[in-house]
């Protein structure tokens, strides 16, 4: 996933357009005092710290259970003489008789979630991801899946920083999709204009993107393929909307049996099915693509049935 760093995004934006921002999310705009302009410096950086806020709280939402508990064990938490005030007083007899005592039981996923956030507070999130193992910040980055394309190999030689930096840049993004999300497409498109963007669409999804990755978007025109106007022999090159207009079920079966009586190789191909099935099949054909799947399927066939005789081989000596 490529970096994305909100206060770059935010920088060129008009100043009235920040402040359309910092009213949505009910901020009080900072004024300069002498000219009783808006403070375009602190304004950016409420929206920043709003846009860091919100991307930690969606994060954790995020993380499965063992994560956050991963993540609320540590002992600079305090945690165990509150552990007994969040569980709940009441349980059943069931419960009662089914809890052990030298378990420690974890709070709900909502309250560790809280527990977090309090304890962050005005520290640094990456500071603090900083004091814990790498083991931990690998499973909060699996459940982001922020390391779906790497393999097992890959993922055990990322170093804490490269872990870090996943989990910061996710938090960014998902901040800074939370704070403009706010906006109609109406205002998306002016912010467009504003950074020279040329957007040509009405999909809040692309305008985002647009904004996010400053580039310009253009629809691309359908190209819908049209079928020939005299009928096509089938033969390579001939397309699946003319086999499809030109040619009905049994006129594409009957293709196939023929093909199948001329063609020592294709003697084994399915005739029956869909239009549709018959018609990718036949596409293949003339792409060579059946031949090809037919000739590997004979080897594996073939190594099979050697390794069974020589299995039936063994059991008869055996008997001997």
């Amino acid at each position: 996933m490529e970096a994305v760093d909100p206060e770059e995004i935010l920088k060129d934006f008009s100043i009235d357009h920040l402040a359309l921002l910092g009213e949505i999310i009910e901020i009080a705009i900072p004024l300069v005092k002498k000219t009783k302009e808006v403070d375009r410096e602190k304004l950016m950086e409420m929206l920043l710290d709003y846009c860091m806020k919100e991307g930690i709280h969606r994060i954790f939402q995020i993380l499965k259970v063992k994560s956050l508990q991963k993540l609320v064990s540590p002992t600079d938490f305090r945690l165990e003489e509150k552990w007994k005030e969040i569980e709940p007083k009441k349980f059943s007899d069931s419960v009662k008789k089914n809890r052990d005592p030298n378990k420690k039981y974890y709070p709900t996923k909502l309250i560790m979630t809280k527990m977090l956030m309090d304890y962050l507070g005005d520290k640094k999130l990456k500071d603090v991801l900083n004091s814990y193992d790498q083991s931990v910040l690998l499973m909060c980055c699996e459940d982001i899946d922020d390391l779906s394309s790497y393999s097992k190999d890959e993922k055990k030689k990322l170093d804490k920083d490269e872990l870090i930096g996943a989990i910061m840049n996710n938090v960014n993004i998902i901040g800074i999709n939370h704070l403009l999300q706010k906006l109609n497409v109406e205002e998306l498109k002016e912010i467009c204009k504003e950074l020279g963007l040329t957007v040509d669409s009405t999909s809040v999804d692309i305008l985002l993107e647009s904004i996010l990755e400053k580039k310009s978007y253009k629809q691309k025109k359908s190209s819908k393929e049209k079928p020939s106007k005299n009928k096509p022999k089938i033969e390579s090159g001939i397309s699946k909307i003319d086999l499809n207009q030109w040619y009905n079920k049994e006129d594409l079966e009957q293709w196939l049996k023929d093909k199948a009586k001329e063609d020592e190789e294709l003697k084994e191909i399915k005739i029956s099915g869909k239009k549709s099935q018959l018609i990718d099949r036949i596409i293949k054909v003339l792409n060579g693509e059946i031949k090809e799947s037919m000739k590997k399927g004979k080897k594996k066939r073939s190594r099979s049935r050697s390794t069974e005789r020589s299995k039936e081989g063994d059991k008869k000596r055996k008997k001997k």
